[in-house]
């Protein structure tokens, strides 16, 4: 079984998240969530990061985000060992991120099966740098895999992991919730290049 943590500073649902964290835990792989006191912070959460013991700490990342991110990952990165690992748009469109210090691994696109991959690979003690989808640092080189194809039948996926989210926290008690029936941005904004 691995051990994968999420870090995020939004007190918001992610959607991609949760589907991450169920078919991690499907799998019989252990999934914790990780949300700094006020969102900024990133040491308040280090003693039970640091007690969860992760085998890989996941970084949600949009543009903006990501560089709360990589400040979070390298104080993480100073206080114990982790293996980073940055997935979302931000690095799928960027994933020349992987060249900051605080990054070890991104994950470009779709993060499910190229997550499982990575945790049943750690898991057996198996060498993970051909995963697909997945950029890696690796004694100063990069290794660029190729995309992995995409899910085409997304009935095969289980149900968003809604339990992953703190509900006794006063962030995540509101009576509003967010609710997404597709999967992508259905937007088109102006600032955005992913129409």
């Amino acid at each position: 079984m691995a051990r994968i943590a999420f870090v995020q500073n939004l007190y918001f649902e992610y959607l991609g998240v949760m589907y991450l964290s169920s078919i991690l835990k499907q799998r019989g792989h252990q999934v914790e969530l990780f949300i700094p006191q006020g969102g900024k912070r990133c040491g308040s959460f280090l003693n039970a990061l640091s007690a969860f013991k992760p085998d890989l700490v996941g970084f949600p990342c949009t543009t903006g985000i990501h560089r709360w991110a990589l400040q979070c990952a390298g104080t993480l990165k100073h206080s114990f060992p982790v293996r980073t690992i940055f997935g979302g748009p931000h690095p799928t469109y960027f994933p020349d991120i992987i060249h900051e210090p605080e990054v070890d691994i991104v994950c470009r696109g779709e993060g499910e099966y190229p997550l499982l991959e990575l945790a049943n690979k750690i898991d057996g003690d198996d060498d993970i740098t051909g995963t697909l989808s997945c950029w890696f640092k690796v004694n100063g080189k990069i290794i660029k895999n190729d995309q992995r194809y995409l899910v085409e039948d997304l009935d095969q996926l289980p149900f968003p992991d809604r339990n992953l989210y703190p509900y006794n926290d006063p962030y995540f008690r509101g009576s509003k919730k967010t609710f997404m029936a597709s999967r992508g941005c259905p937007f088109n904004c102006t600032f955005c290049f992913n129409h």
